[in-house]
C-alpha cells in the first residue's frame, strides 16, 4: 500500500511557536537538535504528529531531575 504525504498536518513555525509560548528561535535550535521540520517555499513546517513524537522522546520528565 503507498503511503502518502498528508498536508492536513502541517504546521506553520510561527503557528507552532505560539501554541507552545516558545519563540521561533527556540523552534530553529530545536531543529538544530533533530527537531523534523521542512521547508516550502521558504516557509518552515512542522509535521503535526512527526513534532509530538520527537518533543514526548527529547523531555526530560519530572522525575529525571529529581
Amino acid at each position: 500500500m503507498e503511503k502518502r504525504l498528508s498536508t492536513e498536518c502541517l504546521v506553520r513555525e510561527r503557528d507552532l511557536a505560539k501554541a507552545l509560548a516558545v519563540s521561533p528561535d527556540t523552534l530553529a535550535k530545536w531543529r538544530l537538535n533533530g527537531c523534523p521540520w521542512l521547508k516550502l517555499e521558504g516557509r518552515v513546517f512542522y509535521h503535526e504528529s512527526e513534532f509530538m513524537e520527537w518533543l514526548l522522546k527529547t523531555q526530560k520528565r519530572v522525575s529525571d531531575t529529581q
